[in-house]
């Protein structure tokens, strides 16, 4: 149904009109659509009326012209998002050579409607300064609205726990976690924030800006803070360092949410890549650490390893780490039955297994060997590289970090089988 409230947009075969309580606003169809001389295309008033276009007609340059407040302006990036009653939207400020305005300042907006990349936005804006302006109030929606990109280019509050700091650009940037839920936060105005904030309750306001493909399609969202007026950090329940813990026990029974508890432990690198993944384990089990900060290891590194625990396919995995080396461990593997791996829970952790060629493996790039021993029979994979010639039948002893296979069609997640994958073509 027409809505009364809302801009609506009536689309024909060659046009459309947008129309707003009744009224025309903007008229652009072919001659045999009859348009009365009050019909005349004018200027669209408000934000939501360019924000709601298709991006289709977005792209024909329609004149704007509206009053707003800016609610994000800095200039090494060109970025800026105005806000006025009905919404808010990205102005596209590289072809404006003048010095931007600052967040917070009412002005007087003309230009004409652009695609944009994800949303309409406002293209080749001239911007009147009118004054001081006040900030809107944030989108009245829930976090798991905000998380979905529902308020795009609106002024927003949202909350959760700091999982990194970083500099990008000359910005400082924050990485914050609410549940399983991730956002990246950029702050304008600051370069660097404390390494302390991390597992620190935030609340933040800023503009919800959208992270999306070539498509036009949304895969998160990013929130742009103006200045670090907008942050609030819950400093009394900074958990500080948290207590050394065995892997084992991470994420078991806590009343703080998984993906909240910030965690430490120490143990001995298995595999690991500059920024990630890394595997680490100690005598209780092994975790992957998907993602960390740069630090460059061996295998056989004792680490020191702070990050947030989450539920992985059979154990946990840790994100958004930092890994401190901390000295060398010359432990050996154990050497274990397919039997024993799978019925003890062996994941993400360095075993030894003596085992028979299935496939031959040739010459080629080939990645992957098939393998049984007694009545198992499991995959070996290479990391980042090809396995070297093995013949059908030969009798080899493989050194790799173990994957279990599991079968998720009960309340208790069963193993099944498991994988493993090599380091190297020394570990055959």
């Amino acid at each position: 149904p027409r809505s009364t409230l809302f801009p609506y947009t009536t689309l024909f075969r060659s046009g459309f009109m947008v129309e707003e309580q009744g009224r025309l606003l903007l008229a652009d169809c072919s001659p045999g659509v009859p348009v009365t001389g009050e019909e005349t295309p004018v200027a669209l008033k408000t934000v939501r009326q360019v924000h709601s276009l298709p991006a289709e007609l977005a792209s024909r340059a329609y004149p704007v012209s509206f009053d707003a407040v800016v609610t994000y302006a800095d200039e090494q990036t060109r970025n800026l998002f105005l806000q006025d009653e009905t919404d808010g939207i990205y102005a596209n400020m590289w072809s404006v050579s003048t010095r931007l305005p600052k967040s917070g300042e009412r002005v007087h907006v003309t230009g004409f409607s652009g695609p944009g990349d994800i949303a309409p936005v406002i293209a080749r804006p001239l911007l009147q300064p009118l004054g001081p302006g006040i900030m809107p109030p944030p989108f009245a929606g829930d976090m798991e609205r905000l998380l979905a990109g529902e308020p795009e280019s609106r002024w927003v509050e949202a909350r959760g726990i700091v999982r990194a700091v970083a500099t990008v650009g000359n910005h400082a940037a924050l990485l914050v976690g609410w549940g399983i839920h991730r956002f990246r936060v950029q702050v304008s105005g600051v370069a660097s924030l404390p390494d302390s904030w991390i597992g620190s309750p935030i609340r933040l306001q800023g503009v919800c800006g959208a992270l999306f493909n070539s498509k036009r399609q949304l895969l998160g969202i990013q929130i742009f803070v103006p200045s670090r007026d907008f942050l609030f950090l819950d400093s009394e329940k900074n958990p500080g360092v948290p207590a050394l813990q065995s892997i084992g026990t991470l994420l078991q029974i806590s009343p703080q949410p998984a993906g909240e508890r910030l965690s430490r432990f120490r143990g001995t690198v298995s595999l690991s890549h500059l920024t990630g993944p890394t595997w680490v384990g100690d005598s209780k089990g092994g975790v992957l650490i998907q993602n960390h900060v740069a630090v460059s290891l061996r295998p056989g590194d004792s680490v020191e390893v702070t990050g947030f625990p989450e539920p992985g396919a059979f154990s946990p995995i840790v994100r958004d780490a930092s890994i401190r080396p901390i000295g060398r461990d010359g432990t050996l593997p154990p050497r274990l039955t397919p039997t024993e791996i799978i019925q003890e829970g062996y994941d993400s952790e360095l075993v030894q297994v003596d085992a028979f060629v299935v496939n031959s493996v040739g010459n080629s790039a080939q990645d992957t060997a098939i393998l049984r021993s007694g009545d198992s029979v499991f995959e070996a994979r290479m990391d980042g590289g090809a396995i070297p010639p093995l013949n059908s039948g030969a009798l080899v002893r493989l050194t790799g970090i173990s994957s279990i296979d599991v079968d998720d069609a009960h309340d208790l997640l069963a193993p099944k089988g498991f994988s493993l994958l090599l380091r190297s073509p020394g570990d055959i």
